[in-house]
């Protein structure tokens, strides 16, 4: 608590022009999203950008070019946001001012940061957005999305930003200097990657313990890579498939913080409604396993819209769905997979994403012209 306190403390004695532009993090996991926009604006922006994270791993809070605060997840960050004073605050955490977590007191221009190649409307609280001055839209079909919600519900507009998907550049420039493994002996077991979404209805908590086993017994190289949240909405089911299988020779668990060798490794990734899916597609361009669970559905009001989740779209053309019974047999269903996959030539995000290959670059631009005129 004193440790908070004395950030929070820190943070109200900055002065007005280190509290002009401040990015706020909820953990370590989301600096891989901030890391291409603070490296752009460190080369554009006059002055240091104060970065505020939840999370004292956080590497944000050790740059160079950023004033860096641990704030914590108690009464001193729910204090903090609810006192905060800046020109421009940059979030990528959806549900502002829907619980304890509120808009400031005092003229704050809020801005949202894509986190995930999702949807807007289905896999987010149906106001998640709301209390936003301005989005940064990674995709058409967001900035489709939520004018399409703005105007159903008469919603003043926000400022929608067509800005791209830094993490998206980012894979797609390191696999291009990835250097692969040399080709392996025709008996090397294949590497597969599991990477769940998180909610009580997805593969995890129904079909993880059984998929796991089944990839293991069938002689697969695993590679667990569990969603963050899956640490906080089923932590103990998690952390008991980790201790169970940690000494296992075939199989791996990866951070969430990992770098990025074990995914460009991979073979196949099963999932289920993960973002993962759009990278591995687009980035890697190999086969995808979908685990044909509910869709991860946090606004039923959704269709209201009458716009399909670009996931529901996507999946039908990056990979292959299959039925929970089927997982029985999913080991002859990867070998077929991988023995008869052709990558899409047409990918659909290639006319969806905007700004591919200088994202960060447009984020960083127009974060410094929100601070000049908000």
């Amino acid at each position: 608590m004193f440790e908070t306190w004395s950030a929070y403390r820190q943070y109200k004695k900055l002065s007005s022009k280190n509290k002009t532009l401040v990015i706020y993090s909820e953990g370590a996991q989301y600096w891989r999203l901030f890391a291409p926009i603070v490296q752009q604006l460190s080369t554009s922006y006059e002055h240091k950008i104060c970065y505020v994270s939840s999370d004292r791993a956080d590497p944000g809070l050790e740059q160079e070019n950023t004033i860096g605060i641990y704030i914590g997840e108690g009464f001193w960050r729910t204090t903090w946001f609810h006192t905060l004073q800046a020109k421009v605050v940059l979030m990528t955490m959806p549900d502002l001012h829907l619980s304890h977590l509120k808009r400031s007191k005092y003229p704050v221009h809020y801005s949202y940061l894509f986190h995930a190649l999702m949807s807007s409307h289905s896999p987010y609280l149906e106001n998640a957005f709301d209390h936003y001055d301005s989005i940064f839209c990674a995709t058409q079909y967001h900035l489709k999305e939520i004018r399409q919600t703005e105007k159903i519900y008469r919603l003043t507009e926000k400022k929608l930003i067509p800005a791209g998907y830094p993490l998206l550049d980012d894979l797609m420039q390191e696999f291009k200097q990835y250097q692969p493994l040399s080709a392996a002996p025709s008996n090397t077991p294949l590497s597969i990657l599991y990477a769940p979404s998180w909610g009580e209805k997805l593969s995890l908590v129904n079909y993880g313990e059984e998929l796991i086993q089944t990839l293991l017994d069938g002689g697969n190289r695993v590679v667990f890579r569990p969603h963050p949240h899956s640490f906080k909405a089923h932590q103990q089911l998690t952390e008991r498939l980790i201790n169970k299988h940690i000494k296992k020779p075939l199989f791996h668990y990866q951070p969430p913080n990992s770098d990025n060798t074990e995914l460009f490794n991979c073979d196949l990734l099963i999932t289920d409604w993960s973002g993962i899916g759009f990278e591995f597609a687009f980035v890697m361009k190999k086969p995808i396993l979908f685990i044909d669970t509910p869709m991860k559905i946090r606004n039923p009001n959704y269709h209201n819209l009458q716009i399909e989740p670009f996931e529901a779209t996507y999946r039908k053309n990056a990979g292959k769905i299959i039925k929970p019974e089927e997982i029985v047999q999913i080991n002859t269903i990867i070998t077929e997979l991988v023995a008869n996959f052709s990558a899409c030539k047409n990918d659909p995000l290639v006319e969806q994403v905007f700004n591919l290959g200088k994202s960060a670059e447009v984020v960083a631009y127009e974060l410094v012209k929100l601070t000049q005129t908000s």
